[in-house]
């Protein structure tokens, strides 16, 4: 048991001297207690002092109170172990009243339980003011240690000589104030407390492309460490309170939370406060752009450019949406591009006179945006011009090459074309006009060749340029058809001689449609559904004969093999169509025999025999009638009379 001493002989003599008269009303009372348990006892495990504060009223609103004989009492019958103490409460004022107080451990009640008593006097100062009420005295109490459920409590003290409660008043009677007590607690066991959140977000709206970052804390009752922790949902808590999630596109739309709980380590995991996260993402569709007229002939393949903006970070994915009505040919995506391959004959049986919607949609997974592009299919077919490909040419002989238009759906008004070739294997001879010329009349025609253009040191060695005209102006004169009937049919004819270069047997000399400008390689037609116009039609296809597949390129630039360039297929405003894409091109060239294959020397006739007798009267004749006897293979046959294999034929050496 601990004990608080005692001044004895100076609290008596204290007590003694302040046996005067009482006011008529008066109070002493317990006016707040701080630091009680949460059952409202006297914390017995935690070190907490509890403190009371007691209230002197003075009643009287004339007289003051200018000394007492006051004390308290703090018991327990137990024999407990716990600690009293007084201080004077710092609000008094100070030379009103000035108190002095002894402590007095005794045997409050003869049973030698623990008892601890106060009791004050009036010293110096003019005493308490009237109609005063304010706070006097602090006890305090410390039951650390203490047993749990034992009642301690505090009463006024009955202190000997002077015996009851004084006041020294300046009224005559004597009367002792009034008194609320005993007040009484018990000890309680303070349990271990959850640490508490101070800062505790419960909700979170942003995008999903943004990792979540929030502040958590907390602060524990008895300073015990604390530590965080996730126990349901997503995410991560380290031990400064930061939570952090990186959310996906699946986030999006969907409920997401994170029960986060705070605990100090003393208690089970659930027991101590939880905080429910609920976190909203957002989610920003790509943008897809296109649109447009694009006109294209039936049978041709048209495309349309379209951009695609990811905005945010998910990468977006195109597709077509629909296509309406529904096409007989095949609309796909090529890089950047929606192409339409269209089938060639009118509707119902192909896509021609229709004006097809395609929609296109951009999409993350979880949003999406469309665009639209309208492909105009007129009820035309495509032109298709042929460079013939000769075999086994003789070289040192002429060789004619057609140029030939395989089929074509529009009447045609004329034609530029420019090709290339290689002057040091063929020599230009000159051009012959075909079917657009002698069975239709048409009334213009003409070449020229040689290097020319915007190619300069880049020309070919070989450059052509053939130009027909259907209709001038020469008066009543007019061509008795547009188009020749029936398709295939020869445009022009090229005559060139074939160098006799031994250095080139069996090699391949190509002729090759070339560009130089945007008016290179076009026929000039009339629609059919607007006879009076006239519209350019520029290369859609390009394909060499020794090669797979295609070779148009619209962006290598001039000059060119590869076909019309990105340049001239625009529009030159109201009332100037751009060009349409609507005549392939078909590569030719001449082959020029092996010679290994034809070296039959002094076998004129042919039959696997050489220097028999008839090779000789077969050469006679040919001095005699001429080329005609040469009915085998004429040019095998020539070639089979140079004998000696001076590179001279037909003759008698």
């Amino acid at each position: 048991m601990k004990r608080i001493s005692l001044m004895l002989a100076l609290f008596l003599t204290l007590s003694f001297g302040m046996a005067f008269a009482q006011p008529p009303a008066g109070d002493i009372y317990l006016s707040s207690v701080t630091g009680l348990g949460p059952n409202g006892g006297l914390p017995a495990n935690t070190g907490t002092v509890v403190e009371f504060v007691f209230n002197y009223t003075n009643n009287d609103a004339v007289n003051k109170v200018k000394g007492m004989t006051n004390g308290f009492v703090i018991y327990n019958n137990t024999g407990l172990t716990w600690v009293g103490t007084y201080a004077t409460d710092p609000t008094f004022p100070s030379g009103n009243f000035d108190l002095i107080w002894a402590e007095n451990p005794f045997d409050w009640d003869g049973t030698g339980a623990d008892t601890i008593g106060f009791g004050g006097s009036v010293i110096t100062g003019p005493g308490l003011p009237p109609s005063f009420d304010g706070p006097v005295v602090n006890l305090s109490i410390d039951a650390t240690g203490a047993p749990y459920g034992e009642e301690i409590c505090i009463d006024s003290a009955f202190y000997r000589p002077s015996g009851a409660w004084m006041w020294a008043f300046g009224a005559p009677g004597s009367t002792p104030p009034n008194w609320a007590g005993p007040y009484c607690y018990l000890t309680e066991e303070i349990l271990n407390q959850c640490p508490e959140f101070t800062t505790a977000p419960t909700s979170y709206t942003g995008d999903h492309c943004n990792t979540v970052v929030l502040q958590y804390a907390a602060t524990d009752p008895e300073g015990d460490p604390i530590s965080f922790a996730v126990v349901a949902g997503v995410g991560s808590i380290d031990g400064s309170g930061t939570y952090s999630y990186a959310p996906t596109l699946a986030d999006v739309g969907a409920s997401v939370t994170a029960t986060i709980e705070v605990n100090d380590g003393l208690h089970n995991p659930g027991d101590c406060p939880q905080v429910v996260l609920n976190m909203n993402f957002t989610n920003e569709a790509p943008v897809i752009a296109c649109g447009g007229t694009i006109p294209v002939g039936m049978g041709n393949t048209a495309c349309a450019d379209f951009t695609v903006d990811d905005v945010d970070c998910d990468p977006a994915s195109v597709s077509i949406l629909s296509v309406t009505p529904a096409p007989v040919g095949n609309v796909t995506l090529v890089g950047g591009q929606v192409c339409f391959e269209t089938v060639g004959a009118a509707a119902p049986a192909g896509d021609g006179g229709v004006l097809y919607t395609v929609t296109l949609e951009a999409t993350d997974g979880n949003a999406s945006s469309t665009c639209s592009v309208e492909f105009d299919v007129l009820t035309t077919e495509p032109y298709e011009v042929q460079i013939e490909k000769t075999h086994n040419t003789l070289q040192g002989m002429h060789e004619i090459v057609d140029v030939t238009l395989n089929k074509g759906s529009e009447d045609m008004g004329g034609f530029d074309f420019m090709i290339a070739y290689d002057a040091s294997a063929l020599q230009f001879q000159t051009a012959i006009p075909g079917a657009p010329f002698t069975d239709c009349g048409w009334e213009y025609f003409n070449y020229r060749f040689g290097p020319n253009g915007n190619c300069g040191n880049a020309c070919p060695s070989g450059m052509l340029e053939v130009v027909g005209i259907a209709e001038t102006n020469n008066g009543p004169n007019h061509p008795t058809c547009l188009t020749p009937s029936p398709l295939p049919a020869v445009l022009f004819s090229l005559d060139f001689l074939v160098s006799n270069d031994r250095t080139l047997e069996c090699q391949y000399a190509p002729i090759r449609f070339y560009w130089t400008n945007c008016t290179d390689n076009s026929i000039a037609y009339h629609p059919a559904d607007d006879p009076l116009a006239s519209i350019q039609g520029v290369s859609r296809y390009v394909i060499d004969f020794d090669m797979i597949g295609h070779i148009e390129d619209a962006t290598t630039g001039f000059p060119t093999y590869t076909g019309v360039q990105e340049e001239c297929l625009v529009g030159g405003g109201q009332g100037k169509p751009a060009p349409i894409q609507f005549v392939d091109f078909l590569n030719g060239g001449i082959d020029i025999v092996c010679a290994d294959s034809i070296d039959a020397r002094g076998d004129i006739n042919l039959n696997g025999n050489s220097n028999e007798i008839a090779d000789a009267v077969l050469f006679s004749n040919y001095f005699v009638k001429g080329l005609a006897v040469f009915n085998v293979n004429m040019q095998g046959q020539i070639a089979a009379t140079d004998v000696n294999a001076d590179g001279l034929t037909l003759s008698v050496a």
